[in-house]
C-alpha cells in the first residue's frame, strides 16, 4: 500500500488521542511533492506530552496552519485493535486521491464513520469556509488535480478553473454518510 496514512503505525494503540496530525504524520512518508502538502506546524504549537504518548516518531500539535487555501478532508473513523476499537480523526490534504487511499484501508481495520469536505470561499461560492458531509467524488482523467465533490444537499464543487461539465469527469467514489 502506498498510502501515506497508516494509523496502525502510531505508537501505543491503547492510548486514544485527540491530536491534530500533519498531513503525512499518520504513517509513511507521502509520495507527493512537498509543494502539494497543505498542513504546516509551528514549534510553539507542539504538544510534548501527547507526542511522548504517541511514540514512534509521531508528534501531536495543538494547531496546524494551511499552506494554501485549498479544500481538505476531515475524516472520522474507527481503528480496530486487539484491545478494541478506537475513535480517531484524520485531517487529509487534497488531492482527493489521498482521501481515497486512506478509505481503501478498510480491510486493515480502518472503518470511516464520516467524511467532511472543508472548502474555502472561492470554491464554495460563499464568504466563509464550509465543512459539509461529502457524498460523491468525480475525477477528470486528463487532469489529476481536477475533481468534482458532491456534498449533502446535492451542491457540487469543482476544483478545475473556469467552466466545467460533469460529462468530462468520471465517477470515482460514493461515500457513506
Amino acid at each position: 500500500m502506498n498510502s501515506p496514512f497508516n494509523p496502525k503505525s502510531r505508537g501505543d494503540l491503547s492510548q486514544p488521542t485527540n491530536s491534530i496530525r500533519e498531513s503525512n504524520g499518520i504513517g509513511r512518508t507521502s509520495s507527493l511533492k512537498a509543494s502539494n502538502r497543505m498542513f504546516i506546524t509551528d514549534a510553539s504549537a507542539h504538544h510534548p506530552f501527547m507526542s511522548r504518548l504517541l511514540g514512534n516518531g509521531k508528534d501531536a500539535w495543538r494547531a496546524v496552519g494551511l499552506t494554501a487555501p485549498r479544500e481538505w478532508f476531515y475524516v472520522s473513523y474507527t481503528l480496530s485493535t486487539p484491545k478494541g476499537n478506537l475513535a480517531e480523526t484524520a485531517l487529509i490534504a487534497n488531492p482527493a486521491g489521498e482521501l481515497l487511499e486512506f478509505l481503501e484501508q478498510e480491510d486493515e481495520g480502518i472503518s470511516a464513520l464520516s467524511v467532511q469536505l472543508v472548502t474555502p470561499p472561492f470554491l464554495n461560492g460563499s464568504e466563509r469556509w464550509k465543512m459539509e458531509p461529502l457524498i460523491r467524488v468525480w475525477k477528470k482523467p486528463s487532469d489529476p488535480l481536477a475533481h468534482v465533490y458532491e456534498v449533502e444537499g446535492g451542491q457540487r464543487y469543482c476544483t478545475a478553473y473556469g467552466a466545467w461539465d460533469i460529462s468530462e469527469y468520471e465517477f470515482w467514489k460514493e461515500l457513506r454518510s
